[in-house]
């Protein structure tokens, strides 16, 4: 990597002092190295490479940008700001005129950067060609892919596309930092467009929803739900350039290796193909008549002897083989020597041992006496002693040269008296309702009454009882075990699933509402307030009557303002596999990744008898950086959890969403039914922002 020592010392006090006074900007570091890659045309195959980082960016390479004059690339235009700009016009969301302020101050300003063009960075690598692809990858997986002309011939309204890493003035929509990556610029290294300045009416540098419309083809527009955003392709933490190109990859150079070469039959051998340049087809021979075209494939040789492996590998470009001769030793079967270990040898009653087999030989069958009237033919069991005593354990091995046997002992101590240590399962944990569950107790220290709740208001007394689910349902199940020294309670939060022809019903019922908001909090640490009378207020109040835990996702609030469910208890959101949780607000569907709504389940008003759904499934198919339907359409009858509400709403029901509200620290004052919600956040403070750029002339004359 290329590296200079200068400033070295001087970027480090900063970085210290910084952390000491001012640690909330200090927490989140941004990018200081890039990797700089050019790929085969197997996307894999790295034919050139560097790494740099910001210093030497700084010292060796053109600089964009003054750290005074700000850049701006325009994020969504929502409704109410075009009508603030266009009173009594058409909304067009393009905003061809480029002059729907909030649109790009909101988000859109990036700050007063410096940088360098990525075209001066490919150039370290031998450049791209007019054919070739050029991805930008940021720390977080974002990525975003151009063609080699947008970057290397780009149209003066989109200007160069420069890796910033420096900002020298705080902007007044969402915060950058100010100062070098590794100190105060959070989001650095950025990837920002250099705008000119014609297409607006006050001379600024943005990169319009326009002029991406206008300068790109129609499939690298970007959209923050369904409105255009330009900012959206101005990639954070910026870590790696990738030019991808047609060149060819070399040809394969075949080699592999194995997990052992040598030992008794039967043996299984795991082969690892180590071949270069990312072969895409292979075939092995494993010298006795067996072959294979696994990557990494396992076989077992079954009859003595030594055999020879070859591997034939190939990708566009060629083939190649590799052959290792007598690689593989098969020795004759001996009779097994029977031995074990114990993970202890003492313990207090009921003493629970994990048997370890190690005996060598390569044993077929073991067969073991605990000592205390029971067996095993596992190979590596675990056993409870339940009576204090001294226990000989014997262990019997055999294969088809013969058996051999090894003992030892196990002591189980009298236990020392104490309240009981609780514990229990149950044989099954889902199925259709009425589903009937078998519960076993397995508690320590000997417990003389039980108490379990069910979670579905019946209870019992028995130690190990059976009960009927009759009713789909996501159950809480606690036991409580006594003895004459006291008590002990277990419980397993949503345990039990009734399911209804194979769905998990997490809810099922009325829910009350009143007005007012509640808060919730996101995975990114910002804080919400919806109001109560939406989906999402329903949502809300059925997890406090049900004690079910969900986590909003918050990704798409600064450019719609919309927040989505993201997880359920275990039903979480998962991209790869199409899994999601959708929302219907009397049959209409909101949250549709395919289709977004601009009424999302923190927006839309819902009223006294509405009725509102929420279903997890695997619904959608997750394609070129989109979630698609399924068939185009998104099927709830496939759904795999559900939560059913009907809103209730009216004074005799305000006292108690006023008492569940309070849990969630509402907000003191409430916005009207259907307002979007705000974030909570504290803005760093400004004379933070003004140490980190007094402290700039110090690197500079260092």
């Amino acid at each position: 990597m290329i590296r200079p020592d200068k400033r070295r010392i001087a970027i480090f006090v900063l970085a210290a002092v910084m952390m000491l006074i001012v640690p909330v900007l200090a927490a989140q570091h941004g990018t200081t190295e890039l990797h700089i890659a050019k790929y085969a045309s197997d996307n894999k195959t790295v034919l050139n490479e560097t790494t740099v980082d910001y210093l030497w960016m700084e010292e060796n390479l053109p600089v964009y940008g003054d750290g005074r004059t700000h850049y701006y690339m325009e994020g969504p235009v929502i409704e109410d700001e075009w009508d603030r700009a266009h009173p009594n016009e058409t909304y067009d969301a393009w905003d061809p005129d480029e002059d729907v302020q909030g649109s790009i101050t909101r988000k859109g300003d990036l700050g007063a950067v410096r940088g360098t063009n990525v075209v001066d960075l490919c150039d370290l690598i031998g450049g791209a060609g007019a054919d070739d692809r050029i991805a930008i990858t940021c720390r977080d997986g974002w990525r975003k892919m151009f063609p080699s002309r947008y970057v290397y011939d780009p149209d003066p309204r989109q200007g160069p596309l420069v890796v910033c890493w420096f900002n020298g003035d705080e902007v007044s929509g969402e915060k950058q930092g100010v100062g070098y990556p590794d100190t105060c610029y959070t989001v650095g290294m950025r990837a920002i467009f250099f705008a000119d300045t014609s297409g607006n009416p006050w001379g600024w540098h943005v990169f319009g929803a326009t002029d991406m419309k206008e300068c790109w083809d129609k499939k690298y527009w970007n959209y923050g739900a369904q409105y255009p955003s330009a900012v959206g392709t101005s990639g954070k933490w910026v870590s790696e350039i990738g030019i991808y190109t047609q060149e060819l990859p070399p040809v394969p150079v075949a080699g592999f290796e194995a997990n052992a070469t040598s030992d008794l039959m039967p043996l299984a051998v795991g082969f690892n193909d180590t071949s270069t340049a990312h072969p895409t087809a292979r075939t092995w021979d494993f010298g006795d008549g067996t072959t294979s075209t696994v990557r990494n494939p396992a076989h077992v040789y079954t009859v003595p002897g030594t055999y020879t492996v070859s591997l034939m590998v190939s990708n566009v470009a060629g083939t190649a083989n590799v052959t290792e001769t007598d690689y593989i030793t098969v020795l004759p079967a001996v009779t097994p020597r029977a031995d074990f270990t114990v993970n202890a040898t003492s313990g207090e009653a009921p003493f629970a041992v994990q048997f370890a087999d190690t005996s060598s030989g390569k044993p077929t069958s073991w067969s073991w006496d605990f000592g205390d009237g029971n067996v095993s033919a596992g190979r590596n069991p675990v056993h409870v002693y339940a009576s204090p005593g001294t226990y000989a354990v014997t262990l019997a091995v055999k294969n088809s040269m013969g058996s051999d046997r090894a003992s030892s002992s196990v002591t189980a101590d009298v236990p020392v008296p104490a309240p009981p240590i609780v514990s229990f399962s149950a044989d099954v944990t889902s199925g259709d309702a009425p589903v009937t569950v078998t519960f076993a107790d397995r508690s320590l220290k000997s417990p003389t009454s039980w108490s379990w709740d069910f979670g579905d208001g019946a209870t019992s007394d028995e130690q190990h009882p059976v009960h009927v689910y009759a009713s789909p349902g996501v159950y809480t199940v606690s036991l409580t075990a006594t003895n004459t020294l006291g008590s002990g309670t277990a419980t397993e939060p949503h345990y039990i699933a009734a399911t209804e022809n194979g769905t998990v019903i997490i809810f099922r019922g009325t829910v009350d509402l009143g007005d007012g908001t509640f808060s919730v909090t996101a995975p990114s640490g910002k804080t919400y307030t919806p109001n109560q009378m939406t989906p999402m207020g329903a949502l809300d109040a059925a997890a406090k009557m049900r004690n079910f835990t969900y986590v909003i996702g918050d990704k798409k609030y600064t450019e719609s303002h919309l927040l989505f469910l993201d997880g359920v208890n275990q039903y979480l959101l998962d991209k790869t596999a199409g899994k999601t949780w959708i929302c219907y607000h009397n049959g209409k569907l909101l949250d549709d990744y395919a289709h977004p709504s601009t009424e999302a389940f923190n927006g839309r008003a819902v009223a006294d008898g509405d009725s509102v759904v929420f279903y997890y499934g695997d619904f959608y198919i997750y394609s070129t950086g989109k979630m698609e339907p399924k068939g185009g359409k998104v099927n709830p009858d496939n759904a795999i959890a559900v939560i059913n509400m009907t809103i209730r709403t009216g004074a005799a029901s305000a006292g108690e969403t006023s008492s569940a509200s309070s849990a969630g620290a509402a907000a003191s004052s409430s916005p009207a039914e259907g307002a979007a919600t705000t974030p909570q956040e504290s803005a760093p403070p400004l004379w933070a922002a003004l140490l980190a750029v007094g402290l700039v002339p110090v690197l500079r004359r260092s």
